[in-house]
This record gives C-alpha cells, sequence and structure tokens, in this order.
C-alpha cells in the first residue's frame, strides 16, 4: 500500500483514519482544499490495491431488510429534508439523539408536506409509490432485488392503450425489467452500493 500512498501524495496531504483497525482507510486533503477525501470504499483496501480482489461480503436477508427500512423510514427523508437544509440545521439534526431526530425529520416532513398542499396519502408513501399501486400480476413472478432497491426507478409506461410497468436502474443506468425483458435479478450489489454512497455523504457533511 505504499506505492498507492506515494500516489496520493501527488494530490494532497495523505493521513489515515481508524489507525491500526481492521477498518483503517485513508484520507487526502487535496491542495488548497481545507476538508479530507475518505476512501473508504472496498476499492481502496489492500485487498484490491494489491491483489486485485474486489471482496464485499454478501449481507444476510436480516442486513438487506434493515438496510430497506433505514432508508425507507429515515434515510431518504434526510437526503430531502436534512442534507439539503442549511449548515446551522444539519448541525442541529446531527446533534440530536435518535428519537429527537425522528420528531425533528418528521416536522420536517409536516411542514413541507403542509408547504406543498401535499395531502396525508402522499405524505405517507414511500419512494416505491408506483410500485405499491402496481397489479401484482404485472410484477415480476418471484421476489426481485429490485423491490427493495433504493436504486430501482419504478415507472408505469402507457402503449397502445395497455398500461406496464418497468424498472429502471440507477447504478446501471438502463431498463432492467419489464414484462416484454423479464430478466428477475434476485441477487445485486445495488443496494449496499447505495446505502455506502448515503453514509459516506452523511460523514462529509457531518464534518461541515
Amino acid at each position: 500500500m505504499s506505492g498507492f500512498e506515494s500516489e496520493l501524495s501527488k494530490y494532497g496531504d495523505v493521513s489515515k483514519g481508524r489507525l491500526g483497525s481492521n477498518d483503517e482507510y485513508f484520507k487526502v486533503k487535496l491542495f488548497g482544499e481545507t476538508k479530507n477525501i475518505r476512501l473508504k470504499e472496498t476499492c481502496f483496501n489492500s485487498n484490491y490495491i494489491e491483489d486485485r480482489q474486489l471482496l464485499r461480503a454478501k449481507p444476510t436477508d436480516k442486513q438487506v431488510n434493515t438496510l430497506v427500512s433505514e432508508w425507507v423510514n429515515t434515510r431518504s427523508h434526510e437526503m430531502k429534508h436534512i442534507q439539503q437544509a442549511s449548515p446551522t440545521l444539519r448541525e442541529k439534526y446531527y446533534s440530536l439523539n435518535p428519537e429527537q431526530k425522528e420528531e425533528f425529520l418528521n416536522e420536517r416532513r409536516r411542514n413541507h408536506d403542509k408547504k406543498h398542499n401535499l395531502g396525508e396519502r402522499r405524505r405517507a408513501t414511500n419512494r416505491k409509490l408506483v410500485l405499491n399501486e402496481l397489479d401484482l400480476n404485472d410484477l415480476p413472478k418471484s421476489e426481485t432485488a429490485c423491490q427493495v432497491c433504493p436504486n430501482a426507478v419504478w415507472l408505469e409506461q402507457t402503449e397502445n392503450g395497455q398500461r406496464f410497468p418497468k424498472v429502471y436502474c440507477r447504478v446501471m443506468q438502463t431498463i432492467i425489467w419489464s414484462p416484454q425483458e423479464q430478466v428477475e435479478i434476485t441477487n445485486c450489489d445495488g443496494l449496499l452500493i447505495g446505502v455506502e454512497e448515503m453514509e459516506l455523504e452523511e460523514e462529509f457533511l457531518m464534518e461541515e
């Protein structure tokens, strides 16, 4: 890893986070900048840098359900109502305990809905609004990763008077399922990629 560290030093001041632990990672502060960029992704650890092995542990069903629940109930709303807010508001939010955060976030959501005249039905739904309203007969025959993935965008298209669903993947940037192309993806890294990106963005914002 010394070679990688040497290359990083060409772009800024290099240091390490969680020094000495199994989760140790490089940080680089680009020349002229005041904040560190934390290289915590799997592709920056020694397994990949030295051995070209991109190791990503497969999550258990419990871990997947926990991540999805966290995304639907908390993370997605933080991205909309907290991370785009002022630094002062973000600092206040991240200083709260979990119960206070939940109430603060719910209040932000209520104020947003009231301001934009959004009804209870809209407020109560989550990002899977289209998916929740589709006819079960139109969905994949078996449960797919796309039905719980935050990177999957469900949409409904009308053609020749008939309505049918499609799924667009924000990671692969393509339609990955439709009645015409029924490729049922049962396991995918898209969920973890989305969650890792949100966690890194949250950590970056908390450093501001």
